[in-house]
This record gives C-alpha cells, structure tokens and sequence, in this order.
C-alpha cells in the first residue's frame, strides 16, 4: 500500500483515502448544478463584450496551473504532487496558487518549491482567489483546478499536446470521478461545462471582456453574483467557442465539506437564476 497523505515524500495519495472520502462524503445531486433551459429563448439585447483594455501579457512558461487554497497543507501538498506528474519536462510550468490566508499555514513550504508562485488571494471567497492567481500567470495555457482536485497522471501533457495540435480548439476540459463509483463524466449540461479545464489565454481573454474577470467581477462592477465556471461555460457557449474532452484528461474530485467549501458555497449562483451573467448568457444555453 502507498503511503497515506501525511507522507512528505511526494508520493500519490493512497487509494485507502480516496475510498475513505469517497464513502464519508454526502453524494451531490442535479438540484445544485444549473441545467440549460429546454427552450431557447434569446434576451431582447444580445450581450456585447465590455471592452476592457486588458494588459498585453508575456508569457513565459507554457502552462500555468492555477488554484485558490487556505490552510489546508495536506491537501495542498498531494495536489501539487498529481500536478507535477501530469505535466511532462517539456513543458515549461508554474503553478500559482492564490492563498486565502494572510498567515496560510502552507506558505512556508510553498515559498520553499521552485515552481510555485504564491501570491495572497481569495480573503473574500474563490472568485477572487482565481482572478488573482490567473492574473498573476504568465502562461501561454491556463490549467484551473481546485486544491481538492487530484489530476491524473499525464493529464495536463495530453491536454497541451491535443491543444498544440488542434490551434482552433479553445480548450480541453477534464473528466472527473466523484469516487462514487460511477466513475469519470462531465457536469449534466448541453455542453463540455469547464468544472476542470486547460484554456488559451486567448480564450480566457475572450470571456474576460464579457464577464469583468477570469472567474467573475469580485468587485460586482459589472456582475453583483458569482458565476465561476458556469459563467465562463455559458460564455464559452455563447462566443461559440467549443470546449472538448480528450481521453486521459481525467482527475479525480475530493469534494471535500469544510468551512472553505462553505463559505465559497454562499457566493455561488448554481440555481440563482437573477444572476446578471446567467440573465445575459443563460438563454443561449439551450441552442
């Protein structure tokens, strides 16, 4: 058996906690992720991009990894270890991590690994933590997962690699396995809903200038609600900008329900249909 998580040696969480979260963890259910409406209604006014003038970035690594954490070193840790075995040496990568915590129990260790980029972020909830770690990077493509996502070997090289391949796909998402034994699949949608994902920055961009930020308007400038994935989703929709899956772009999603969860969990806007970004792109979702 391999070692458990409080191993330091860089080893892979053991199968025997994966199965211990998987059978302590209450199962999610349909109620609490948005599905398309089964009739396509388009709004009277068609969304228009907000015409942000974003700064020109340099990109100097091929892949950034991006993830929002607070004071939850373990976890951190096994992530960080999957994260560096899905990505082959040639690719050149950072994984910045956007800690929600002024004095993050993590950050000493962080500080300590050549390729991670800590940067204080996410003090009011995930949104803010994913705008500022995307911000921060400077890679060419953008891995978003969350600190309890553990992707699978070779994962983020097959995603680069297909996106390498393909210059006209926006983006590969990753299949997930809620460890209930039902095994890898995508959110419910009539479309690949980016739960998980490597972008272009270009596509990011794209949906940037529609919804303010990388995962929302933290601000509420322009979107008083979060809209997260499902907003980056639907605008993907919209633009007409396919995300795809590509086999082996699989993690698994500890899921875990602790006081982050809850408290990210009072932003979100699953079922919330007054949302702004949902009353703008959400019509579009049936077509």
């Amino acid at each position: 058996m391999r070692r458990n998580r409080d191993n330091r040696s860089g080893e892979p969480v053991s199968t025997n906690l994966l199965q211990a979260v998987a059978d302590s963890r209450p199962r999610p259910t349909n109620s609490s992720v948005i599905l398309p409406p089964k009739i396509y209604t388009p709004p009277k006014a068609v969304p228009q991009p907000l015409g942000l003038k974003r700064p020109q970035i340099e990109c100097t690594h091929d892949v950034s990894v991006i993830l929002g954490t607070v004071n939850r070193p373990d976890m951190l840790r096994d992530c960080v270890t999957h994260v560096r075995q899905a990505i082959a040496d040639e690719f050149k990568h950072e994984i910045v991590v956007a800690y929600g915590a002024e004095n993050d129990v993590s950050l000493p260790w962080m500080r300590e690994q050549k390729d991670i980029r800590p940067i204080l972020g996410g003090l009011n909830g995930a949104i803010e933590a994913f705008n500022r770690a995307y911000d921060a990077s400077r890679g060419k493509y953008i891995c978003q997962i969350n600190d309890d996502v553990l992707v699978d070997k070779n994962s983020i090289t097959l995603a680069v690699r297909y996106l390498e391949e393909n210059p006209t796909c926006p983006g590969v998402v990753f299949k997930f396995d809620l460890l209930d034994g039902n095994g890898y699949r995508n959110l419910p949608t009539q479309y690949v809903h980016p739960n998980q994902m490597v972008a272009r920055r270009s596509t990011c961009e794209r949906v940037i200038n529609y919804i303010g930020a990388f995962w929302g308007d933290s601000a509420h400038r322009t979107h008083p609600t979060y809209g997260g994935d499902s907003a980056f989703g639907a605008v993907c929709h919209f633009l007409g900008l396919k995300l795809v899956n590509v086999h082996g772009v699989t993690c698994r999603d500890l899921e875990f329900k602790d006081e982050l969860r809850a408290r990210n969990a009072q932003g979100y806007t699953w079922v919330e249909h007054g949302a702004a970004w949902w009353k703008m792109f959400g019509p579009y979702l049936g077509r």
